[in-house]
C-alpha cells in the first residue's frame, strides 16, 4: 500500500496478528476497560475510529467506571475526536453512562453549547433521554441556570414538534416551571407559560407559585398573570382524571379513538387497502351515476319500461355507493385534521383532562 498509514493503527494491526481475539469482548461483560476506551481518552482519533470500525460494539461498552469511551474522550477534552466518532455513529450520543448521564446532558453541564448544537443535529431524538433522576437535558440546563443552553434546546424543540419534553417531570415531580420558580429565573418562565401549565403541582404538592420565594417579585408577576395559583386552591388532579374518565364519551373522544385505531390497530397494508377501495368505489359509482342513460322519449318509455325501471333503482343505488364511500372520506379527512391539529397544539391528555374537568 502507497498511502500514509498512522503509527497507531499499524500498531493495532501488530498487535491483531499476534492475537487474533484482541479486540474480542464477550457480550455478557458489561463492564470493561477496553482498547476503544484507552484510545478515545488519550484523543488519539485515527486508532479509534479504526476500532470503531472493526468492532462496533465497543462503542457503547462501559469501563469498571460506567464511562464509555466517548464520555472518557469528552471528559479530557477531546472533542474533535468525539465528533469524528460520532458522526461515524451517531447512536453513540444516547449512550448512557453512570447514573444515565448521555454525551448531550454532559454537554449542557460542561456548557459546551457548540457541541450541544452538533449533537442535536445528528442525533434528534437525544433531547428525550432521561438520567435515573428522570432528567432530560432540558431539565439539566434549567437546574444549572444555563441560560444560553435552554434557549438552544428551547428553539430546537419549538422547530422540531417536540414541546411536548418541557411538560416532563423529573425524579421529584417538578417540571421545567418548578425548576425555573426554584432558581428564580424569569426569561425561562416567561418562555414556558404557553408550553407548560403554571397550576401543576410537584409530589410534594406544590405548584411553581409556592415554590417562589417572596421577594422574587418579577417571576411572581409572570406567573400571576399567566393565572398561577397557590396549590392548597386547587383541586386535587386526581379528581380532574377520575371525572374525564368517568364522563359520557363525546364526539371528540370518538375522531381520537378511532384515529388511534387507525393508526396503531391496523396494519399498515390494510390501512392503504381501505383508502383505496374508498377511492375506487367512490369513482366506480360517480362514473356510472353519471353514465347511466334516461330516454324522455315517449316510445322508447312505453317499450323499455322496465329497463327504464331499472336505470334509475342502479342510479339510486350507485348514488347511495357514492355518499357513502364520500362520506368515509370526509370522516377521514376530519379524522387526520384533527389528529394533526392536536400534534401541531401539543396538547396532552392531562391537559385536556383538567380543561374537561374545569368545564363542570
Amino acid at each position: 500500500m502507497n498511502t500514509v498509514q498512522d503509527p497507531d493503527i499499524v500498531a493495532l494491526y501488530r498487535k491483531i496478528h499476534e492475537n487474533p481475539k484482541y479486540l474480542d469482548v464477550p457480550n455478557e461483560m458489561t463492564f470493561v476497560e477496553s482498547p476503544l476506551h484507552t484510545a478515545a481518552s488519550e484523543g488519539r482519533t485515527g486508532l479509534a475510529l479504526e476500532i470503531l470500525r472493526l468492532k462496533p460494539s465497543l462503542g457503547k461498552k462501559l469501563n469498571l467506571d460506567g464511562l464509555s469511551p466517548l464520555h472518557l474522550a469528552l471528559g479530557n477534552g477531546h472533542t474533535n475526536t468525539v465528533k469524528r466518532l460520532v458522526k461515524h455513529d451517531p447512536d453513540l450520543i444516547r449512550v448512557p453512562g453512570r447514573e444515565g448521564i448521555t454525551l448531550l446532558h454532559y454537554t449542557v453541564e460542561k456548557e459546551e453549547i457548540d457541541l450541544l448544537i452538533y449533537f442535536l443535529l445528528l442525533c434528534p431524538l437525544s433531547i428525550f433521554d432521561l438520567t435515573v433522576r428522570d432528567e432530560t437535558v432540558v431539565h439539566i440546563a434549567v437546574r444549572n441556570e444555563n441560560l444560553r443552553a435552554f434557549k438552544v434546546l428551547f428553539g430546537w424543540a419549538r422547530k422540531t414538534n417536540n414541546t411536548t419534553v418541557f411538560r416532563w417531570r423529573n425524579g421529584e415531580g417538578n417540571n421545567l416551571m418548578h425548576l425555573a420558580a426554584l432558581t428564580n429565573q424569569p426569561t425561562v418562565l416567561k418562555s414556558l407559560i404557553k408550553y407548560v401549565h403554571v397550576n401543576k403541582k410537584n409530589l410534594g404538592g406544590k405548584t411553581a407559585l409556592d415554590i417562589l420565594k417572596p421577594e422574587h417579585v418579577e417571576a411572581r408577576k409572570i406567573l400571576i398573570s399567566a393565572g398561577a395559583k397557590q396549590g392548597s386552591s386547587l383541586v386535587h388532579d386526581a379528581t380532574s382524571c377520575e371525572n374525564y374518565l368517568k364522563s359520557v364519551g363525546t364526539t371528540e373522544d370518538f375522531f381520537i379513538k378511532f384515529g388511534a385505531y387507525m393508526e396503531f390497530g391496523l396494519p399498515g397494508n390494510m390501512r392503504n387497502a381501505i383508502l383505496v377501495v374508498v377511492v375506487l368505489a367512490a369513482t366506480a359509482a360517480f362514473q356510472d351515476l353519471i353514465t347511466t342513460p334516461i330516454s324522455t322519449n315517449s316510445t322508447s318509455t312505453k317499450l323499455n319500461k322496465k329497463n327504464l325501471r331499472l336505470n334509475e333503482l342502479d342510479m339510486i343505488y350507485n348514488s347511495i355507493a357514492f355518499g357513502l364511500a364520500m362520506g368515509t372520506s370526509i370522516f377521514l379527512f376530519i379524522n387526520c385534521v384533527i389528529n394533526l391539529t392536536a400534534y401541531l397544539d401539543d396538547t396532552s391528555l392531562e391537559d385536556h383532562t383538567n380543561e374537561r374537568a374545569n368545564k363542570r
